[in-house]
């Protein structure tokens, strides 16, 4: 399953000659009768930077797996604390609810002033 989303990610890195690790986690991130969510990590060089190696967080659905958290940098952790059903996720400094359909970071961008 993870190979299967991570496909492109993995084709990429087979071309540029390299062979990412591929690790793969589960947690209980929903209901108790939910499957436990799968924590994928490519680990490489061209994978990874400064921040860590991006981490993508997928759920089943009745249609199948889908992704709901991607490209998240550093170890991620299951935390205690829910929105609208499921466990808050937090990555580094950055918290991550659910609003019902994915994750999104609690954090919005601050408004910004581009004026000269």
């Amino acid at each position: 399953i993870a190979r299967q989303f991570l496909a492109q990610d993995l084709g990429e890195a087979s071309r540029a000659g390299e062979k990412p690790l591929v690790l793969i986690g589960q947690a209980p991130i929903g209901r108790p009768q939910d499957r436990p969510a799968l924590f994928v990590q490519l680990q490489s060089a061209r994978e990874c930077g400064s921040g860590g190696c991006a981490t993508t967080v997928l759920i089943a659905s009745p249609q199948g797996w889908r992704k709901v958290l991607d490209g998240v940098s550093g170890a991620v952790t299951v935390l205690p604390t829910r929105h609208k059903g499921m466990a808050d996720l937090a990555a580094d400094t950055e918290r991550y609810l659910w609003n019902g359909q994915s994750y999104a970071n609690s954090r919005p961008v601050p408004n910004v002033n581009l004026r000269r």
